[in-house]
């Protein structure tokens, strides 16, 4: 075979290999031939290779001697964009050279992978989520932000899943599924081949052992979030504004709202430094009917921050496309599940050519993750716990093999956490087992970087220290934005409107949307007794 399987997919069904994986990477011992056209930097014995537009920031020792590497976009704690060059306070001939790292990289936030080598260890870490983790493949210690990236031999199908059902009939390699109606994807570090393994949030790979270790949380560190809920919704914002003042300020960016929750919360922290920024385009989709309301909604908020907002939606409206035709469709769809390594089919909004209608380059900021800050994984009323945060997974469960095996290694991951995470099941359950296979979808995605701010421990850890109730009543949500924007804080968000229109039969969904905001939000707030 030709490399990895990556470079053979691509051969196998005509599409280039530099524009498929773009942004991705692979790190490997230096008998192992690098992807071709992948820019490489050689750490002692290890070779580290990635697409030449993935944003890269070198790390050296306390006595200048290169011992790792940053792949993506991350912002350290003090706010620091990390690029070119950044130092550590250790040196690499120092036992304590890894606790440097990793208090160096732990309360960094963005979207990355860190890489930390000495001449006798070597470990890699993933950004807070596992967003953009890495893959690894004990046969070769090949690592790789994608599972064909990190093959150097032919895919060992995993017995665990349906394979081809989980990409539903767009399968690079041909295989037909038996059913229609699998649910799920991967998760619990499985992949789509038998032997290699996805990345855990929280943990760092140890590529001598092919091991994952936790380091975060440990002892202490939920210590200074102990706070009123105030001063933990203000630190949040102040998080939130710090991480998206560093990202705008080096990158062409584009900004995706919405009438929702998340991306109003990333709004209002950094109103100021979105609307100041001349390398910023914000916009809204409108894929769905939900979302042809985000558009008045979202307007409405780019109004009163000062933003410029482009609504995205085809000539025909949210059910249409911005692709030429079913072969086009079927073509971009099988691209990207080669890109991502099989983990599922492509969602419908990119594979309708939405993302194609934003410029090319650059960085995409989300609200994605702040789902943890309405406490959204939690189960609504008391069930089992076990079997709520299993379905909340996503992972696929369909026949009573899976369902004993899922069921089986979540006990393995609720009883290795430590005790002060065991509290916080629900959420350490997002951030472990339901982002880092998820979130590996943005792989597929690659005209832009996305970079969600919110993704950050700090972030994290102060929503998890206020009342699940609370954030549930999405007063986390109402805090943050309350105490950082007074003037979004006036306008509502797209359940609002549901909300009042449900109660109120003179106007509809639509009407409400399109008239006078403020007053709907005032509406609501009425109908809520006062409480928001």
């Amino acid at each position: 075979m030709r490399g990895t399987v990556a470079e053979e997919q691509c051969d196998a069904h005509g599409f280039d290999f530099a524009e498929t994986f773009r942004n991705q990477y692979h790190i490997a011992p230096l008998d192992v031939p690098p992807p071709e056209g992948f820019e490489s930097v050689i750490i002692f014995d290890w070779r580290v290779s990635f697409c030449p537009s993935l944003h890269t920031c070198l790390v050296t020792d306390a006595n200048g001697v290169q011992c790792g590497v940053i792949l993506g976009h991350a912002v350290a704690e003090d706010g620091t964009y990390l690029s070119g060059t950044t130092p550590l306070d250790g040196g690499v001939d120092t036992p304590s050279f890894f606790d440097a790292a990793e208090a160096f990289i732990k309360w960094a936030a963005g979207r990355f992978m860190a890489f930390f080598a000495t001449p006798t260890d070597a470990r890699a870490y993933p950004d807070p989520v596992s967003s953009f983790g890495f893959v690894y493949d004990p046969e070769t210690k090949c690592v790789a932000s994608s599972l064909f990236l990190s093959l150097h031999r032919p895919l060992e199908e995993n017995p665990a899943f349906d394979n081809a059902a989980i990409v539903k009939g767009a399968d690079c390699f041909g295989t037909q599924t038996t059913t229609d109606v699998y649910k799920g994807s991967y998760g619990f570090g499985m992949t789509r081949d038998r032997h290699v393994r996805r990345s855990v949030a929280n943990h760092y790979l140890d590529l001598a052992s092919l091991e994952m270790h936790r380091f975060w949380p440990k002892e202490g560190d939920f210590d200074r979030f102990d706070l009123p809920r105030r001063d933990l919704a203000d630190l949040i914002v102040e998080r939130l504004k710090t991480n998206v003042r560093a990202l705008v300020a080096h990158n062409d960016t584009g900004f995706l709202l919405s009438g929702g929750y998340d991306s109003k919360m990333v709004l209002a922290a950094a109103q100021s430094d979105l609307a100041a920024s001349d390398r910023l385009k914000s916009y809204v989709f409108a894929s769905t009917w939900n979302q042809t309301i985000d558009v008045n909604i979202a307007a409405a908020l780019g109004e009163s921050a000062g933003l410029q907002v482009t609504s995205v939606v085809p000539e025909d409206g949210h059910k249409g496309s911005f692709l030429q035709n079913k072969k086009e469709f079927r073509r971009k769809g099988l691209q990207y599940v080669i890109a991502t390594g099989s983990i599922g089919r492509m969602p419908n909004t990119e594979n309708r050519g939405y993302l194609d209608r934003l410029p090319e380059g650059g960085i995409l900021i989300t609200g994605n993750m702040l789902e943890i800050c309405s406490a959204v994984w939690w189960p609504a009323k008391k069930i089992d716990d076990a079997e709520h945060a299993v379905i909340r997974c996503q992972v696929a469960r369909n026949t009573p093999a899976e369902i004993e095996d899922r069921e089986a290694r979540f006990a393995s991951w609720f009883e290795k956490l430590p005790d002060a995470a065991k509290l916080m099941l629900h959420d350490f359950n997002y951030m472990e087992n339901t982002l880092p296979n998820t979130q590996s979808a943005y792989l597929g995605f690659t005209r832009q970087f996305r970079v969600p701010p919110a993704n950050d421990r700090a972030i994290f850890a102060a929503s998890m220290c206020t009342a699940v109730p609370w954030r549930r009543r999405r007063g986390l949500f109402w805090a943050i934005v309350a105490r950082s924007s007074p003037d979004l804080h006036k306008l509502p968000t797209v359940e609002d409107i549901k909300f009042v229109a449900k109660r109120d039969s003179e106007a509809t969904i639509e009407e409400l949307a399109q008239g006078d905001l403020e007053a709907v939000k005032q509406k609501f707030v009425q109908l809520r007794g006062g409480r928001v």
